[in-house]
């Protein structure tokens, strides 16, 4: 027998029965302390089966154009690099001091740009937004206007609670009408920009941050006309452990949805669809720090073709968690709530990472060709 093969049939042997063992103190713990401490089982459950059957690399080196180099030649076209930020939950409001923190560095993009008066989005869900964004069409219009959810987290959000005004209400019976997560995916012949700048184009094209619109292989993001990704398919992510020396969490009372997300959201990353690892640092600066090594290699190839970067931030998405050394930067000191000083500091992060990206184009004369 192969030595490899050995040590990994042991090691799942070791993982089925610790499984098996969790499984059984957990019944023996919700029949000794009843419904409540159950709610809670249920929370932490689903990550701690993650972990045990798929545990995250710990180190992950990202080699930009490596396995999928990229594109040159241009055939005489003269195009712009594109680079399309998005930011994740950030309210409309929450610029330039709206939440209690300057944002220069995304302010400059308006000052030094086109300003929108007016916008419509495509849906008030990420998801489904998301996927009106990337293909130009209304999510409705090709069946994928609710936001992927596995079905437990609906049983979850509708919990009776003491302090709601109405006690939710939840029809159980409809539930098997529900497809599975996997299923919720933006359907394949649905063609995406990235796609058309790729194909009709010859652009060098880069996914980073969020995906959440197909976790299947036909849906992943370098089968929808990325040739790179440094994603997470899911949702949402943790942007450091919980417990991590420097993260500082919130502390939201009563909140189904962020207890879920704390709990059960990984944190980690997949590089060109390879296995899961823990980011190195705070997860908006990985991937801002990310985007830096990749504009640096594109200027760094000979002759090569404009890039489409698809910079898809998380934050400020919940959970709520912040970096100490933002939480305590003294811009934030008149904010008293802990829980608005965490979002601030969120954005605080956010808008340093789009400061890179600016520096970086600059840095490598690129400046004047990105749209």
């Amino acid at each position: 027998m192969n030595v490899n093969t050995s040590v990994e049939s042991k090691i799942y042997r070791r993982r089925l029965i610790l499984l098996s063992l969790s499984i059984l103190a957990i019944v023996c713990l919700i029949r000794l302390y009843g419904k409540e401490l159950g709610y809670y089982v249920i929370l932490i459950l689903p990550s701690v089966l993650v972990n045990l059957s798929r545990p995250a690399l710990l180190k992950k080196e990202i080699a930009w154009g490596k396995q999928n180099p990229m594109k040159t030649g241009n055939n005489g076209r003269n195009m712009p690099n594109v680079i399309l930020i998005v930011a994740d939950d950030l309210g409309m409001n929450d610029l330039n001091h709206g939440a209690g923190v300057g944002t220069p560095n995304i302010d400059s993009l308006r000052k030094n740009g086109v300003d929108f008066v007016n916008a419509y989005s495509g849906h008030a869900t990420c998801a489904p937004s998301r996927a009106a964004l990337y293909t130009g069409r209304f999510a409705t219009r090709f069946g994928y206007e609710f936001t992927p959810t596995p079905k437990l987290f609906g049983r979850l959000l509708t919990r009776t609670q003491e302090n709601n005004v109405r006690q939710p209400i939840y029809h159980t019976s409809r539930e098997s009408s529900i497809p599975m997560m996997k299923d919720m995916v933006v359907p394949v012949d649905e063609v995406m920009l990235a796609a058309n700048l790729s194909t009709q184009f010859q652009y060098n094209t880069y996914m980073i941050g969020k995906w959440h619109l197909g976790e299947t292989k036909e849906s992943i993001p370098t089968a929808r006309g990325y040739d790179e990704s440094l994603s997470f398919l899911m949702g949402a992510s943790k942007y450091l452990l919980n417990h991590h020396p420097n993260v500082i969490n919130a502390e939201i009372k009563n909140a189904p949805i962020d207890d879920f997300l704390r709990w059960n959201l990984p944190f980690t990353a997949s590089f060109n669809n390879g296995p899961k690892f823990q980011p190195p640092s705070y997860m908006t600066d990985f991937l801002s720090d990310e985007a830096v090594k990749l504009i640096h290699t594109h200027a760094a190839t000979p002759n090569a073709n404009p890039f489409f970067i698809t910079m898809a931030y998380n934050a400020p998405h919940n959970p709520l968690q912040a970096l100490d050394s933002d939480y305590y930067d003294p811009e934030l000191a008149h904010i008293s709530d802990h829980n608005e000083r965490v979002y601030a500091a969120m954005i605080k992060a956010l808008d340093r990472g789009v400061g890179k990206l600016l520096e970086s184009l600059r840095s490598t004369n690129q400046w004047g060709d990105v749209h």
